[in-house]
């Protein structure tokens, strides 16, 4: 880290955060957890704050984010399942449909005495 960044813990995840320090007073997004913050403004030299405790609500935020991303995953793997299936279905139709028409043919031309 440069003398001209600042690094702190993010008051709603506690995640390190790293800024210049002409950030400092003004707002900014978390980049961890995407949450609104004030970057403070710290004299030189001056330790950062200790990170806050996490209030219940944090922690429930952390969880319904790692749940919606779990769901997301999962989703992904099950339309990528449907589109695999899809495809082998549409395989298994088109062999069943030539299938078909050869038995067809061969019936045909069992009856039509065109059987060698």
């Amino acid at each position: 880290m440069s003398s001209s960044h600042r690094n702190v813990p993010c008051p709603h995840c506690s995640q390190p955060i790293e800024y210049a320090k002409r950030m400092a007073g003004k707002s900014g997004t978390c980049p961890h957890c995407g949450l609104k913050i004030t970057m403070p403004n710290l004299p030189d030299g001056a330790a950062p704050p200790p990170p806050p405790e996490r209030s219940t609500e944090n922690r429930m935020c952390e969880l319904l984010k790692t749940i919606v991303s779990q769901n997301k995953a999962m989703l992904g793997e099950q339309e990528e399942q449907t589109a695999r299936m899809s495809t082998i279905e549409r395989r298994v139709g088109y062999i069943s449909v030539v299938a078909i028409i050869i038995f067809i043919g061969e019936v045909i031309s069992f009856f039509t005495g065109a059987h060698g």
